[in-house]
């Protein structure tokens, strides 16, 4: 069995409904599945040596952007390839624990957010880096940690450290019973949005929020001869997001607070061996329960399905799916779902590079299709693409894409399988606490040449509020955003790289970036890289961005018209 190729997800606290719908290689309809019972019941599967050891419900969650992520005024990770795309490279044999150190300089003219109204600044940072990566007795573990101090030279109140942390772990306890895998994902994000999706200008520590998320999941399996295959999962997830709380201009009531959560999912499914040469029966039951704060302090999801799959060739696969399932939020309103669930859809897998989950439902409380798709076009080109409407909270919705995803040779997060970037934050909107219906859709493609990469990105997000958290106010926002990346090694030492994106934001019920109507947001940035011989990198960045028109800060930016520009120098030392 192939792992799922795409990341799903439950959602925070109430950790993805795990569900490794495992098929049992006995019969066309079974043998040549690479997930579950496909997109149609929204659940994946995953086997006894993929990337994770549990797998989740994609019905829960939101499905994570396809797409790299580009921080301006960050230095590039010494481990990933040119611009930030990887393809699916191996992990080595063996640990290799590899330390880093940099030290960048970046200065910032114009746009910048002072309180007490200075318009440029200077930031020094100094970045510590650990990779361990590899395949050993223990598993397979990929781990990139980077915590940055910053000193900011007009302001130095600013000044702290700031974390980034990419983790996956997954090991065999027992071969072909038990399973172990574990997580670990920590960043920042922009509290009000208004940025591009994956680059973020430079911001205040005060307007960052921190959102780190950590699971552990069992996944213990057992086949009964001549009945079929039981597969039995617990998942156990912490997640966190810290900062200032952020309000709205003349609301007394916060649109976010820090908030934390500890989620626990349990799920029993059975897939019978074919009851015919073409046709397959999976029974799944999953059950949530979170503590916490929040919207999801006490909140609990039960869900129980009967799906059906039929072989209509080897390997595709018309899904049916049928159940019930009881979903309580806490809030105001609070939120209650007793309902139906029902699920017909698509599964086609006529080639190893192609793989497309596409179905149309009814799941918490309301009628949506939902795709997720890889195609490999050319042998050079990838595209993916994704569409999933979901009722989460948003940092639900990041812990659950979490657990469906893997962390790549280069400590970069991607998709289970595939290998695809996902960016599983979204600094164009607002962070905040309510339970919102989310409706995501992104399209990408990556194509790589010997010495080139290229990589295109549509994300649209659309988030309805539902219910807030109890103490808070929220407001629905979306925002669409077209991004490009391109590099270019010029030698075997030398790589230029380009990065754009362009961004609308809206909220219409009136939010943080209100005031912006549908403006449009750009950012720029051309980056070089020089790499000596020692292991030493040197790195040159110039980026401009109007995000200062987000309403960040008193500066007005450069001649006025919200233009922030900023240039960073940095060396790194690869040990």
């Amino acid at each position: 069995m192939s792992a799922p190729l795409f990341p799903r997800a439950r959602t925070l606290r109430m950790a993805l409904l795990l569900v490794p719908a495992l098929v049992a290689r006995e019969g066309r309809a079974v043998a040549q599945a690479t997930s579950d019972a496909a997109a149609s019941s929204s659940s994946s599967s995953a086997s006894p040596s993929s990337s994770s050891a549990g797998v989740t419900d994609s019905s829960m969650t939101s499905a994570a952007p396809f797409g790299t992520a580009v921080r301006l005024g960050a230095l590039p990770s010494p481990f990933a390839s040119s611009g930030g795309l990887e393809g699916p490279a191996p992990l080595p044999r063996g640990l290799e624990f590899t330390p880093s150190i940099g030290l960048s300089e970046e200065a910032l003219v114009g746009g910048f957010p002072k309180s007490y109204g200075f318009d440029n600044e200077f930031i020094t940072s100094l970045t510590p880096g650990l990779r361990v990566v590899g395949t050993a007795p223990i598993g397979r573990v990929s781990l990139d940690y980077r915590p940055q101090l910053e000193l900011y030279a007009r302001e130095s109140r600013d000044s702290g450290i700031s974390q980034s942390l990419n983790g996956s772990f997954e090991t065999q306890l027992i071969p072909g019973r038990l399973d172990l895998s574990a997580s670990a994902f920590l960043t920042q994000q922009a509290t009000e949005g208004g940025l591009a999706p994956g680059g973020s200008a430079a911001i205040a520590p005060n307007a960052r929020t921190t959102t780190q998320s950590y699971l552990v999941s069992p996944h213990y399996r057992y086949r009964f001869r001549g009945l079929g295959r039981l597969d039995l999962v617990y998942l156990a997830q912490y997640t966190r997001q810290t900062g200032n709380s952020a309000a709205l201009s003349g609301s007394q009531l916060p649109y976010f607070v820090p908030n934390d959560v500890f989620s626990q999912t349990g799920s029993a499914q059975f897939t019978t061996v074919p009851l015919f040469p073409d046709l397959d029966d999976v029974v799944l039951v999953t059950a949530s329960q979170d503590t916490g704060t929040g919207v999801l302090d006490g909140s609990s999801q039960m869900r129980a399905e009967d799906r059906v799959r039929y072989a209509f060739l080897p390997q595709e696969f018309l899904i049916v799916s049928g159940g019930y399932e009881n979903l309580r939020y806490q809030g105001f309103p609070p939120t209650h779902i007793a309902d139906a669930v029902w699920s017909i859809g698509l599964h086609l897998h006529p080639r190893r590079d192609v793989d497309i989950r596409l179905a149309y439902r009814h799941r918490d409380g309301f009628d949506a299709p939902y795709l997720r798709a890889t195609l490999q076009l050319t042998p050079r080109t990838t595209l993916s693409a994704s569409y999933s409407e979901t009722l989460a909270t948003q940092a639900q919705a990041i812990a659950a894409n979490l657990a469906g995803s893997t962390v790549s040779a280069g400590g970069q997060i991607v998709a289970t399988g595939t290998q695809v970037p996902l960016l599983l934050t979204n600094n164009s909107l607002s962070v905040q606490s309510g339970l919102f219906r989310t409706r995501q859709f992104s399209i990408a493609t990556i194509t790589r040449w010997s010495r080139d990469r290229l990589s295109l990105n549509l994300v649209r997000s659309d988030e309805t509020l539902v219910a807030n958290a109890p103490g808070t106010s929220g407001f629905s926002q979306r925002s669409l955003s077209a991004s490009a990346t391109f590099s270019h090694q010029l030698t075997r030492s030398a790589t230029v790289s380009a990065y754009f994106d362009y961004s609308t934001l809206d909220t219409p019920q009136g939010g943080a970036l209100a005031g912006l109507g549908q403006s449009p947001v750009y950012t720029g940035a051309l980056t070089g890289t020089y790499q000596t011989a020692n292991r030493l990198e040197f790195d040159l960045q110039l980026a401009v961005t109007n995000t200062s028109l987000n309403g960040y800060g008193v500066s007005p930016g450069i001649a006025g018209n919200g233009v922030q520009a900023s240039i960073t120098f940095g060396v790194q030392k690869v040990f």
